[in-house]
């Protein structure tokens, strides 16, 4: 009777220990599920963030895109508009440099014109280029007149020759005897410098920023 007491009492202890490693078992098992939705919550949590973050980003820059392509597209037009606005500029300066070839004044013009080129490519034989145009000024008489106005001194090694040229706007093109220097005082020419100084400035101004 004793000694079954003694086993009873070892079967108990046994299922007592075993039901604590169940439970510790089980705790375990628990906590390890608890952590590992926990963990997965707050992954999930940062990955949506993430996303939240990059979606967020991706319209930033989608706004700002289409924000410089409206403001890329709008300095275009502007800069189109100013481009026509110069191209009046120089075709009504051109209509007033026509009406210049009639004034009385004009002989004048070519003359300074012809001895400013002469002194800029610095010889005592040039050709000058005169428009045909102009062909009716340039008689015999204004001739010597052009080359006592550029020759003051008398030089006896001066000469210019005369040629009529191809182009039809007003003013001259002085040429060194062997060709090498040339020197286009033509007024379009000159005017197309500043067109194209004035485009600068306006391609500088409309871009400014960008």
């Amino acid at each position: 009777m004793e000694e079954n007491n003694k086993v009873e009492k070892i079967c108990e202890e046994i299922r007592k220990q075993t039901q604590q490693q169940q439970d510790t078992i089980l705790q375990k098992a628990r906590d390890e599920a608890e952590k590992t939705i926990f963990d997965a919550q707050n992954q999930a949590k940062k990955y949506e963030e993430e996303e939240k973050k990059k979606n967020d980003e991706e319209i930033q820059r989608l706004k700002e895109r289409i924000y410089s392509t409206q403001t890329i597209e709008k300095k275009r037009i502007t800069l189109i508009n100013q481009g026509l606005f110069v191209q009046k500029i120089f075709d009504k300066v051109m209509e007033y440099s026509n009406i210049f070839r009639s004034s009385k004044e004009y002989k004048d013009f070519l003359k300074k014109s012809i001895k400013e080129g002469i002194e800029v490519i610095g010889t005592d034989k040039a050709e000058v280029l005169y428009s045909i145009n102009d062909e009716k000024y340039f008689d015999k008489q204004f001739i010597e007149d052009v080359k006592i106005f550029c020759n003051p001194g008398s030089n006896k090694n001066f000469s210019l020759d005369f040629q009529k040229g191809d182009f039809q706007d007003i003013g001259i093109i002085v040429n060194s005897s062997d060709k090498r220097i040339i020197y286009d005082n033509r007024f379009s020419t000159k005017f197309e410098r500043l067109k194209g100084n004035l485009q600068r400035e306006i391609i500088k101004e409309v871009f400014k920023n960008a």
